[in-house]
């Protein structure tokens, strides 16, 4: 009987010294769950960083910065440098900052200290006509629209008058009748006047031009005028600017009150 006592007292102590390791076991194991995950989102994000200067290799602060795979988005410190986190690879980093033209830089895998070089564009230092001479759009202090010439071959027209429609603020373009090459009717800002017109001036070359209807004609019904700028040829037409303030009435006179509008052919 007292052995037997014995032996239940050697299981239970047994069994208490078993529970022991089983639950020291668990609460060690516990203790590195932390530490596994930290390693797993370690190895799932992982870190692009670097910096952005421009053409004289001087920092770009507030360049935005997009990672197309994860729509993440950052921006550069006032020392040009950034930092962003990816989960796979090859990703691509969208760059972009006004002035300067958009970048797409492809990584292959996580780098550090990575100079990107972001080029000025060049839609500031692009040379428009006003008046009597040229500019640039950094330096023009007045209000001018420009179309290309390659935008009007886009299109297709007769009158290259009519490839102005829809493409600049505060240009208002309207036929006159539905006789094929009527005339135009233009308006800048607007109507200027209730009594007298509102056309503007017509400038091609250096070359004031009358914007009045020619040859009126009678045809199934549409009656109007023709357009004298059905002589012209829309691919000829190198580019066309739109003076519409103070500039146009300062060089032209009164004759610009309602606007000019230059033509340069090639």
């Amino acid at each position: 009987m007292q052995k037997q006592l014995l032996l239940k007292e050697k299981l239970c102590a047994l069994n208490n010294y078993s529970s022991f390791i089983i639950i020291a076991t668990f609460i060690f194991l516990l203790s590195f769950l932390p530490f596994i995950s930290f390693a797993q989102n370690q190895a799932a994000n992982q870190i692009i960083s670097g910096s952005v200067v421009d053409e004289d290799n001087l920092p770009l602060p507030n360049v935005n910065i997009l990672n197309t795979k994860t729509k993440q988005v950052t921006t550069t410190n006032d020392k040009g440098q950034f930092s962003i986190t990816t989960t796979s690879f090859p990703v691509t980093i969208t760059l972009t900052f006004i002035g300067y033209t958009k970048q797409d830089v492809i990584f292959g895998k996580a780098v550090t200290d990575y100079k990107i070089k972001l080029t000025s564009s060049n839609e500031l230092n692009e040379v428009i006509v006003v008046g009597y001479g040229t500019t640039t759009k950094l330096k023009n202090t007045g209000s001018v629209a420009k179309l290309g010439g390659s935008v009007l071959t886009q299109q297709p027209i007769t009158n290259p008058v009519l490839g102005l429609q829809g493409r600049l603020p505060g240009v208002f373009v309207t036929t006159a009748s539905g006789d094929l090459g009527a005339n135009v009717n233009v308006s800048i800002r607007g109507t200027n006047t209730i009594t007298s017109s509102s056309r503007p001036l017509y400038i091609i070359d250096g070359v004031p031009l009358p914007s009045t209807g020619i040859n009126g004609s009678t045809y199934g019904g549409a009656t109007g005028t023709h357009s004298p700028f059905m002589n012209i040829n829309p691919e000829d037409i190198e580019s066309t600017e739109v003076l519409k303030d103070a500039d146009a009435t300062a060089i032209y006179g009164s004759r610009g009150a309602n606007g000019v509008i230059l033509i340069t052919t090639k």
